[in-house]
């Protein structure tokens, strides 16, 4: 039927060369007009011909037994001879990282999944922490968790290689009222105090938090909360806080801004603790 070259693997790397008398040759691929069962017409996918070394070379991507034409043009005339190679199913998709890191409620969570072989097509199964997405093309887990626990789900991705299927668990922490109050430096030992006098509309005896400081309205609220008059410094974080200590809002403040807007329309009624920096403050969402 014609000359069998080395054989190929579906996902590494393959090279063979042709050779022929003369010089200056010119080299091609068409497919075989004749037909034979089982077989599959032209270059393996994936392969290409160089037109000037005679190179058949790239990575493989469907396995089967393949069977074309190699033409050769030089200052003899023209040659030609069909070839076949067969390519042998490769290993399963090998999916990367093996473990993920883990994410807090509230603050923007990124992972990036990837897979040998070509055309990964992703699926997510399980359970996902709630607020992430998986992009099925490009294997971006992200989003911003909204509840925390520990969450065991399974990642299926379709590649040129075949499926595989790698399964991730990922521990989403809350943040406590404690925590809160316990990263402004020199209120630790006056916790349950610190909370109380601002829960309570108070000023705090502490030097180093400064309660109801910040300059708010309307409060209560509906709507839109505003801050105003603040000495904003670049890279200010402002947060929100409800009371059973779930981060419900984070923003990060670049550059000086007059007015400050916090949509509340979605926030369920109820007392909340707004942070910048060491200062703090409550509100009233109506």
């Amino acid at each position: 039927m014609g000359t069998w070259t080395p054989g190929a693997t579906v996902g590494v790397p393959y090279s063979t060369q042709f050779t022929t008398t003369g010089t200056v040759a010119t080299w091609a691929v068409t497919a075989n007009t004749t037909d034979f069962a089982g077989w599959n017409q032209g270059l393996p996918h994936g392969l290409s011909i160089h037109p000037v070394t005679g190179i058949i070379s790239g990575t493989p991507t469907l396995a089967g037994n393949f069977q074309f034409i190699v033409r050769v043009f030089n200052n003899y005339g023209s040659a030609h001879r069909t070839v076949q190679i067969a390519v042998a199913a490769g290993a399963a998709p090998e999916i990367t990282p093996t473990t993920l890191t883990n994410g807090e409620v509230g603050i923007a969570y990124t992972a990036t999944l990837e897979a040998t072989g070509e055309t990964p097509v992703w699926a997510l199964s399980g359970n996902v922490p709630s607020g992430l997405n998986l992009n099925k093309t490009t294997g971006v887990l992200s989003g911003t968790p909204t509840t925390a626990g520990s969450f065991t789900f399974e990642v299926v991705v379709t590649s040129s290689l075949g499926q595989a299927a790698r399964s991730y668990t990922v521990v989403i922490a809350g943040t406590s009222l404690k925590d809160l109050v316990d990263s402004l430096q020199g209120v630790i030992d006056s916790l349950e105090n610190e909370l109380d006098i601002c829960l309570n509309g108070g000023t705090s005896v502490s030097p180093n938090i400064s309660a109801e400081q910040i300059n708010i309205y309307p409060n209560p609220v509906n709507n839109e909360l505003n801050i105003v008059g603040f000495e904003w410094t670049s890279g200010d974080i402002v947060e929100l806080f409800d009371m059973n200590g779930r981060r419900v809002y984070m923003n990060r403040v670049d550059a000086p801004v007059n007015i400050f807007t916090i949509n509340m329309s979605l926030f369920q009624s109820g007392n909340y603790i707004l942070r910048i920096g060491n200062r703090i403050a409550r509100v009233v969402k109506q």
